[in-house]
C-alpha cells in the first residue's frame, strides 16, 4: 500500500512543544473582511519569538495519481522581515491575545483510497493547529480541499469540539473509477 505524508515535519512539531507555556501575544494575518479565512501566512507572535505558519502548495504524489499541488502545512521561527501578506499590496492587521498557551493540538486527517474493497492508499494531512490559553482556543486550520492555501481562523471555548462536529466522516465513491475514499479526523495534543 502506498503511504504518503503531507503532515508537519518533527522540527515543526518541536518547534510547536516549545510554545507550551509561552505567552501568545497576538497573531498577525491578512484582514478578514467577509470570510474566515486569511491567504496562505498567519504569523504568530508568542514571548520573545515569531512564528509563521504557512499553508503553500507543494507538488505531492497525489494517491497513486501522479504529482499534484497539494497545500501543506509548515510552521517555523522567522524575523519580522519575513512577515507579509502571500497577496501583493495587503496589508495584514494584528489580533491581541496576551495569553498564556496551555496546550497545542493537531487537527489530523488521514484519507484512504480503495480499490475494489481492498486499500491500496492512505495519505496522511496535517489539517490545522489549535492553541488553546488560558480563557479559550485559536484554531488556524487548511481549508478541507486539499488544492487551496487558504487558512481559517476560528476562536472561542470549544471550537475542537466544533471543527470535530461540523466534520463528518466522508465516504465518497467515484463512479468512473470504481474507487471508495473514506476521511477520518483525529486531534492529537503536543506532549
Amino acid at each position: 500500500m502506498i503511504k504518503t505524508y503531507v503532515t508537519l515535519s518533527d522540527k515543526e512539531r518541536e518547534t510547536l512543544k516549545n510554545c507550551i507555556n509561552k505567552q501568545f501575544k497576538k497573531y498577525r494575518a491578512d484582514p478578514i473582511e467577509q470570510a474566515s479565512w486569511v491567504w496562505e501566512r498567519v504569523a504568530l507572535f508568542i514571548d520573545d519569538k515569531i512564528y509563521l505558519l504557512r499553508n503553500e502548495l507543494e507538488v505531492i504524489e497525489f494517491f497513486d495519481f501522479g504529482l499534484e499541488d497539494v497545500s501543506k502545512l509548515h510552521f517555523e521561527n522567522v524575523e519580522e522581515s519575513e512577515v507579509h501578506s502571500g497577496l501583493v499590496g495587503v496589508q495584514q492587521v494584528d489580533t491581541n491575545i496576551n495569553d498564556r498557551i496551555k496546550r497545542i493540538y493537531l487537527i489530523n486527517e488521514k484519507q484512504t483510497r480503495f480499490q475494489d474493497d481492498v486499500p491500496v492508499s492512505e495519505m496522511y494531512f496535517t489539517k490545522g493547529v489549535v492553541f488553546e490559553t488560558e480563557l479559550r482556543q485559536y484554531s488556524f486550520m487548511k481549508e478541507d480541499w486539499d488544492f487551496e492555501v487558504h487558512i481559517e481562523l476560528d476562536r472561542g471555548m470549544n471550537v475542537i469540539d466544533k471543527l470535530l462536529s461540523n466534520y463528518e466522516k466522508e465516504d465518497r465513491e467515484e463512479i468512473d473509477t470504481g474507487c471508495l475514499y473514506i476521511t477520518e479526523r483525529t486531534v492529537e495534543e503536543i506532549k
